[in-house]
Order: C-alpha cells, then structure tokens, then sequence
C-alpha cells in the first residue's frame, strides 16, 4: 500500500479530520467550524441560518441524507450537536433540493423547496415540531400554455405578517415566466401578488432570486437578479432592480440597475433601517474585475429613490460576488459575506466581511487562507445570523468532505 503524506489511502479521511482538529484550534480571528456536513446529514448548506430562544441553529442542505437524498432540515445545538430533523425522501409528494432559509412560527418550520410537488416545479411546506411535514403548496397546479400561472422553483424561503400569511417568490413561471409574488394562508388560500416582465423590457424585473423583507409598514421589499430596462451594460438580461409591494397591492420598483459601476445582479435580500433607508448587495457590477464583469457592490437606497454605493468589491482578499443578505448593527456597521475573493480572481473561496459607516472596509476572514485543503469551508452562498455575539453562518462547499460546514465567529 502506498503512503501518502504519512497517512495510508485507506487512512486518508482519518488524517483529514486529525488535520481539520488541529487547524480549527489555531484559526484565526475567532474563527471556528460548528459542524461539518457529510453522508449522514446533507450535502451543500444555502440558506442562512435561524435561531430560536435557546441559542440552537436551524438550516437546510439542498442534497443528502445519504447519496440518495435530495435535502435535509437540521438543528444545531449552541455545543456543536447536530440532529437531522427531517430528510426528504426523494418522493415528488415530499419536495426536495430546499435552497431558502427556514422561518420559525409557533415552533414549526415553514420553507420552499426548488423541486418535488405534483409537476416537479417546488413546493411550500410545514415541518411540526413532532417531525410530521405537511405540504401547504405545490407550484404549477396547472400547466397553462406551457406556462406555470402560480409559479415555479421558489429558492428563497418566506416571511410572514402578524396574522402568520405566508410570502415568497419564485424565481420562474408566471404568466410572463420570469417569476412571481406569492401570498398563502394558514388556511391554504394561495394568490398570486405580482408577475414580473409584465412591463415593456421586463422593466419591473425578472427572476427574483432572494427572499422578500417584510417592512416596517407591511410593506414588501425585495429584489430581482435581471430585469429593470437598462440592457446598456448587461445587453442580455439587463440588470436587476429593486422593489416594494405595497399593502394595497401597488407595485413600484425603487431603483433599476444600470451595471458596470453602478452595480448589477441583485440577488440578496434587502434589510431596512430605522429611517427607512434600504441595504443590499449586487453580486456583479461596481469594478472592471472578475472577468470585466464587475466583483459586486453594497449599496444604500434612500426612501427618496437616491442610491448610494457604499463599497466596490475589488475580487482578491477583500472578496468578490456577494449574495447573502447583510446585517446592520445599532451603531450603522454592516456585516456580509461574499462567495469569491480571497484566492485566484474571479472565483476564490469567499470572505466574512465589515463595513463601517464611513464605507471602509474590513475583511474579518478569508476562507482557505492558511487553511491549504480548504478544511474551514469554502465559498460561503449565505448571510450570517448573530446570536449573543457570535456570528454563525454556513460555506456552500468545503470542509473535510467537501460538502459545507457550520462556523462561528466573534462580532467584532
């Protein structure tokens, strides 16, 4: 048997996980692995992470249990103790592949998944606190002229109003087939909100990638990857948009994309200040790097309509391709993620990042730096959720496996 770094073939995985101890003790900056995904508990961790009353963590994975899977629902406990709560069978009637963030009510979990249901074009779903799913909605009830009416593969998870009426997005289907707004009542009433691409040019937007915010005045925001009427620097698609929805049913989109400095592909969700003033992220755009697409930017849009770039990704160690949503603390700072950056342009491994009111930026870490087999994660897809000062979050890819960890890290 040949020997490989001091480790046989047949050890290999053992002296991986030796390694990944090792190194998870000597990371920098705070920074430590939670848990580490595999065969057992789900493949690919997308969605931002939730966290109840107790410090415990709740997510999703878009493939596993098992090589046959297609998803998982797992808890985290404060102590690293994994437990899968719900593994999708691989059966249409269950769903599958979920890609969202979960949403916690009266302690059951409400999410979407990207496929499974009656035609296969995703489902809503209810998973009890006694590990019984139930199916509240399947998209595509009726296939219409080739078109799903209601929707099709929704990626993002939802939000809810005080009186628990469901919202979400799909990111297809639709008359127009470039996605949907959607409400679903406790009691099963679905109504589609709005259609994009019903306007010239799809000037109102096109495939809404993040989930919806839910505004301080009930108010819907949210944003779509393409769409906005501005071809000019993204002549395929065009550029994205961000948008609200009022309460009364009107639809407005408060700012259009223009691309190349200006930002393009919006697909985090938006958060909103005190003052009304809205955050979000571009994951293309801002700079002429990252293969002349741009690296991606933050940005601030004023109640007013005026948007403001707050930070330029430059694609090396301060990162590149932000999709998860930010967060905003009580003293203006604004914490993210990005996908790319801190290795090889454009792809890299991703960042946990900071940028102050002032829009300087701080680079908390650098995923796969001093870390050579990518042991802490790679590339993470996912915001971060903070609970009594740490924040937790999620990479898409890497670990001792290769598929996704769970990590921590002081707010600083």
């Amino acid at each position: 048997m040949i020997e490989t770094s001091g480790c046989f073939r047949a050890l290999a995985l053992a002296c991986a996980l030796l390694g990944f101890a090792a190194s998870s003790a000597q990371a920098r900056g705070g920074f430590s692995v939670l848990h580490v995904f595999g065969d057992a508990d789900g493949h690919y961790p997308a969605g931002s992470l939730i966290a109840d009353s107790q410090g415990n963590l709740y997510g999703t994975t878009q493939n596993g249990v098992g090589e046959t899977g297609i998803g998982s629902i797992y808890e985290v406990a404060p102590d690293g103790t994994e437990t899968v709560l719900f593994g999708f069978p691989g059966s249409r009637e269950s769903g599958g592949f979920p890609q969202g963030r979960l949403l916690r009510l009266n302690g059951d979990l409400y999410g979407t998944t990207v496929a499974g249901g009656r035609t296969n074009f995703g489902v809503v779903f209810k998973l009890s606190a006694d590990g019984t799913q139930t199916l509240l909605y399947q998209f595509c009830k009726k296939l219409k002229n080739g078109a799903c009416p209601d929707g099709a593969y929704p990626k993002s998870g939802l939000v809810a109003d005080d009186a628990g009426n469901l919202y979400g997005v799909t990111e297809y289907g639709g008359k127009y087939g470039a996605g949907v707004v959607f409400k679903l009542t406790q009691g099963g009433a679905f109504t589609v909100l709005h259609q994009f691409c019903s306007a010239p040019q799809c000037s109102d937007g096109a495939y809404p990638y993040a989930e919806l915010m839910m505004g301080a005045a009930g108010n819907l925001y949210g944003t779509t990857g393409n769409g906005g009427g501005n071809f000019g620097n993204c002549p395929d698609t065009a550029c994205g948009v961000a948008f609200r929805l009022a309460t009364d049913g009107s639809f407005k989109v408060l700012y259009a994309f223009k691309g190349g400095s200006d930002g393009a592909f919006p697909q985090g969700a938006l958060i909103q200040d005190q003052a009304g003033n809205l955050y979000g992220t571009a994951y293309g755009g801002g700079s002429a790097g990252c293969l002349g697409s741009g690296c991606g930017t933050v940005y601030r849009i004023a109640p007013d309509g005026t948007k403001t770039t707050l930070y330029v990704f430059k694609g090396g160690l301060d990162g590149a391709g932000p999709v998860g949503q930010l967060l905003l603390d009580d003293d203006g700072y604004l914490y993210g993620t990005t996908t790319g950056g801190a290795g090889s342009e454009p792809n890299g491994y991703g960042t946990v990042f900071r940028i102050s009111p002032d829009g300087k930026q701080k680079v908390l870490h650098n995923f796969c730096i001093n870390d050579g087999n990518c042991l802490h994660g790679v590339r993470p897809v996912a915001g971060l959720t903070l609970v009594n000062g740490m924040f937790y979050g999620t990479t898409n890819v890497g670990g001792p496996g290769g598929y996704g960890v769970v990590f921590q890290l002081p707010k600083k």
